[in-house]
């Protein structure tokens, strides 16, 4: 930076190529610098990503999911599961389950594949069970909203895999 005639290192998270410039550039996403006065951006280890102008990688990269490990608190980036998709930042909690795919809550990597008849299941998979069993709850005015896995399911269908169908006015 060369306000008031004065050079200054381009701050961590931002770069320069050229000496003398007045700008700092920032880093794009799933790239960084570390250090002020870096002269460009390195890109994340495999698995990671990183916000723009970001000084380091914290965030896990699109097809990769965070976990945390319970002994000592750190952070790692996996490999998607082959029944969900995943976009940057994703964690256990937010796996994209698949169509035909179900699991009992957001807190378990434990899927499973559903029934399917002619192209049809009763399994919508999905980003968020509980955000699908609010809306249900809503709409059916329940008020018996739980953690189960019903929100992976279609209308009428609950229980594991929605192998379960919902009494509706009565019939079953």
């Amino acid at each position: 930076d060369t306000s008031n005639a004065q050079c200054r290192f381009c701050p961590r998270g931002s770069f320069q190529p050229s000496i003398g410039q007045p700008l700092c550039i920032p880093c794009a996403a799933g790239t960084i610098s570390e250090v002020p006065g870096s002269i460009d951006c390195k890109p994340c280890a495999q698995g990671w990503s990183s916000a723009n102008a970001s000084a380091a990688c914290t965030i896990c990269a699109r097809s990769f999911f965070a976990t945390l490990s319970l002994l000592d608190g750190t952070r790692t980036c996996q490999d998607c599961p082959p029944w969900a998709t995943c976009e940057v930042n994703t964690s256990v909690a937010t796996l994209n389950l698949k169509t035909a795919f179900w699991r009992h809550t957001e807190g378990t990597l434990d899927a499973h594949k559903c029934k399917e008849i002619n192209g049809y299941t009763p399994c919508v998979g999905g980003p968020n069970a509980l955000q699908v069993r609010k809306q249900l709850s809503h709409e059916r005015r329940l008020t018996d909203v739980d953690d189960e896995g019903d929100g992976y399911c279609r209308s009428g269908y609950s229980g594991p895999k929605c192998e379960v169908c919902d009494d509706v006015n009565g019939a079953r």
